[in-house]
């Protein structure tokens, strides 16, 4: 049996010798351990991005099909189990989201490469939440944005659409906001009158 004149080409000529004389001697023991070891490198490049597959081939879900609620709920029961707490958040990293929210506060980012996407930072909690301190959760928008999120108040039920970043913000969901929309203002909501008997 002889070995792939590529081979030699990727191989120092010593190491090429001895190669060849151990596919000599045993040949499906090697040829098994070389077939491994393209294996592993493909695995690598694979890991690194050199390779990679679209999400339909994979049949990976690029959409978070969970409510805000429901995901907060799920990240804090992982709070204590810090590989899988880590690991939902890699997880999630680059995933689309579309949540119904009431919004909380709209702010300029001042130095918006932090975040690298800026410059309007928007909090949201649950719309159902009435703690006093909520889970929140944050969507940096572009600059386009601008005038859309501070025409906003606090309260407001919204629907935001964007990706799930990698780099949450003081461990709250933070998503790269690419739509957001208005469902209910706070002023369509009529309070209740206090002097009602």
């Amino acid at each position: 049996m002889r070995l792939s004149p590529l081979l030699a080409h990727l191989i120092r000529p010593d190491d090429f010798r001895r190669l060849t004389r151990a596919v000599e001697k045993h040949p499906l023991i090697v040829w098994a351990g070389i077939i491994a070891s393209l294996f592993g490198i493909f695995q690598g490049l694979t890991y690194c991005g050199v390779f990679t597959s679209s999400s339909s081939d994979s049949g990976e879900n690029t959409k978070v099909e969970m409510s805000f609620e429901e995901f907060t709920q799920r990240h804090e029961s992982l709070s204590d189990r810090f590989r899988e707490h880590e690991e939902f958040i890699s997880r999630s990293a680059g995933k689309e989201v579309e949540w119904v929210v009431s919004v909380e506060g709209v702010t300029s980012i001042r130095t918006s490469s932090i975040f690298g996407k800026g410059p309007v930072l928007m909090a949201f909690k649950s719309e159902k939440s009435t703690a006093p301190l909520p889970v929140l959760g944050f969507a940096v928008y572009g600059r386009s944005f601008r005038e859309l999120l501070f025409s906003l108040q606090k309260g407001d039920l919204i629907k935001v659409e964007g990706v799930l970043s990698k780099d949450w913000i003081v461990n709250y969901p933070t998503i790269d906001g690419n739509s957001v929309e208005l469902i209910r203002s706070r002023a369509n909501i009529r309070e209740p009158d206090s002097s009602a008997p």
